[in-house]
């Protein structure tokens, strides 16, 4: 499902990976300034942190992460900037949204699978990438305020996936496992309340991401 970086490895080029989302995927970005997505430095960051892994695992200069995150965007916001996203000159583009869809800028779940699916469509026509769906880590289940449907927004990520054939890294469910159903959410996150991760959460987003490419590229 990840033809184009399949055929890039293979004739020994290098791979762009972009990371198309909100605040979480913000790093060194013209908006962002010194923010991380919540981890304390840009080599923590789960995109450079996936980068790491990746050269691991196929060689080191077969991947470059990059982000296109913007801080308080939802699934709509986030649409309305694709055709700046070939300015990065995208191979494989990390689509990730949904928790300010249901936790700060609010929309229903029905207009985050509109949108998604749309993003998804442009990114594919416009500029030939691959793309991995990448679900939210979302809320404390111990401390859920101030989140708005987020299980339905959860589950329309899920299913736009589904429906445009696109790989999906299951994050929820490892940030879940990982902080025993929010019992350790502090550990892996800045704040009860906070959907942040701290570089210890980013390290969970980047090894599940990291493992759904991996899948991908090896079938």
């Amino acid at each position: 499902m990840l033809e184009r970086a399949k055929q890039k490895l293979a004739a020994g080029e290098m791979v762009r990976v972009i990371v198309y989302g909100d605040s979480i995927s913000e790093s060194h970005t013209p908006t962002c300034g010194n923010y991380h997505g919540g981890a304390g430095s840009h080599d923590a960051w789960y995109g450079k942190v996936l980068e790491r892994l990746l050269a691991e695992r196929f060689g080191e200069g077969k991947f470059f992460v990059q982000s296109f995150g913007v801080g308080g965007h939802n699934s709509y916001e986030g649409c309305g900037r694709v055709n700046y996203l070939g300015l990065y000159f995208p191979d494989v583009v990390l689509v990730s949204f949904g928790a300010n869809d249901a936790g700060w800028h609010v929309i229903p779940p029905e207009a985050t699978h509109t949108a998604l699916t749309r993003l998804v469509e442009c990114v594919r026509w416009q500029y030939k990438s691959d793309v991995v769906m990448v679900g939210m880590g979302g809320w404390n289940p111990r401390h859920p305020a101030g989140w708005r449907h987020p299980e339905e927004t959860l589950a329309a990520v899920r299913r736009v996936a589904a429906e445009v054939g696109a790989p999906y890294a299951n994050v929820r469910d490892a940030i879940l496992q990982a902080t025993g159903n929010g019992e350790r959410w502090t550990d892996f996150h800045n704040g009860l309340e906070d959907c942040h991760p701290n570089d210890a959460g980013h390290a969970v987003w980047a090894k599940t991401i990291f493992e759904c490419i991996v899948d991908s590229l090896t079938r």
